[in-house]
């Protein structure tokens, strides 16, 4: 078992100890609530002392309570284990230090109720004798250090109203669960207190990351508890080969329920695995054909091949194609593209700015209408394009192309 669940479990039975019903305060008040280590907690008002103003307090091993505003001098946990609960709305004042151990290894744990406001203000405060702080909850503020040269410092948050303040932290203070600098989202990290020395850090929740299948690295996000709602980022890491980012998954939530969008924060940690899926190929690189029922359809995106007569893919087929359409991202019909098919009646340009190559039609003695799709435009016709296309009775679809020679010589109007 880890030392400081070990830690947690022994303060829980020190003040479980007198949970038996107990003679009532004036009000009725038979116990005192709070947030112990493992969540809500009760002790009754008779195994528990009430702090009241003085010039210098030794406190042995016990429970305490502050249930009114208190000014001290000092406050000593001379030894043992000393339990400190701040009851909300109240505040005790220590003029100058806490000091922990002054006799003895001993221990200083500070809790506070469900609104989280009572509050503990002080110059200093240090364990010594390898004594060890928990402060569980509560508003904390020293104008002064937080330090335990021979012992651990432990700072957590029990609810968001919780925060902490210190001029200084000692290198032997860890921060237990996240925080955040007041009014930012710049965690307080054990390894560098002195970037957050002198601010007010409030409590957070912290996102991580995990690849999952895939790699690569993401940065841990901080979040402020008093506004837990976190739009779930986009994923940088790496995925599998042949697949793609899906969506966000909660570890620990056996359901495996994917997350999007906006996620509400509920717990000190949370860590979300990537998940993938198959990726969608990549569209072939430049144009592709099919010929079905006479009709050959040129697509893709960019370029025909030019190619030299006889020496287009289809025109061992030539006999079978009587239409051709060119999709609207062809940018260029190739050379001699459709050189001597002679069986084709109608070609369609989907394209705009359509470039037209050198005998890209010649001699389609059959063809007898071009026709434009919807945006469609020719910019350019090569020389002889359209050459000995004798039934073609209709070049308007030419427009303002620049014409190359002989582009329609021998055509049904004529060159």
């Amino acid at each position: 078992m880890k030392p400081k669940r070990l830690l947690g479990l022994l303060l829980a039975f020190m003040l479980g100890l007198s949970l038996l019903p107990a003679a009532a305060l004036a009000d009725g008040t038979q116990s005192y609530s709070y947030l112990g280590v493992d969540g809500p907690q009760e002790v009754s008002v008779d195994s528990v002392t009430k702090l009241t103003g003085g010039a210098d307090l030794s406190l042995s091993a016990g429970c305490y309570v502050v249930d009114s505003d208190v000014t001290i001098n000092s406050l000593a946990v001379t030894e043992g284990t000393v339990n400190l609960i701040l009851l909300d709305g109240c505040t005790l004042t220590v003029t100058q230090d806490v000091t922990v151990g002054s006799a003895d290894a001993g221990l200083l744990a500070v809790f506070c109720q469900n609104g989280g406001t009572g509050t503990l203000k002080v110059r200093n405060i240090a364990a010594s004798n390898n004594s060890n702080i928990y402060f569980n909850g509560g508003v904390i503020s020293a104008s002064g250090s937080i330090s335990a040269p021979n012992g651990k410092v432990y700072i957590r948050w029990s609810v968001p109203a919780n925060s902490v303040t210190a001029a200084s932290y000692g290198a032997d203070v860890d921060f237990d669960s996240p925080f955040v600098i007041n009014g930012s989202n710049d965690p307080a990290l054990t390894s560098d207190t002195s970037a957050v020395a002198g601010k007010k850090l409030v409590p957070a929740y912290q996102v991580s990351f995990d690849a999952g299948e895939g790699a690569g690295t993401m940065g841990k996000a901080y979040v402020p508890a008093s506004s837990p709602s976190y739009p779930l980022p986009a994923c940088t890491f790496t995925p599998p080969e042949n697949m793609t980012f899906d969506h966000w998954e909660i570890i620990g939530d056996d359901a495996g329920t994917p997350v999007s969008g906006t996620l509400t924060l509920t717990g000190w940690n949370t860590t979300l695995i990537a998940k993938y899926k198959t990726a969608q190929p990549e569209p072939p690189e430049g144009v592709s054909w099919v010929l079905e029922d006479g009709v050959l359809k040129v697509n893709g995106t960019g370029a025909m091949e030019d190619y030299g007569r006889g020496g287009a893919p289809w025109f061992a087929r030539r006999a079978e194609i009587t239409s051709v359409i060119i999709g609207p991202d062809v940018t260029h019909i190739g050379n001699y593209a459709f050189y001597a098919c002679g069986a084709i009646r109608s070609v369609s340009i989907q394209g705009s700015g359509v470039r037209v190559g050198s005998r890209a039609f010649s001699y389609c003695s059959g063809l007898s209408s071009v026709a434009l799709g919807d945006s469609g435009s020719i910019s350019s016709l090569g020389e002889g394009a359209f050459y000995a296309c004798f039934m073609l009775s209709d070049r308007g679809f030419a427009g303002a192309a620049q014409v190359g020679n002989k582009a329609f010589e021998l055509c049904g109007l004529g060159g």
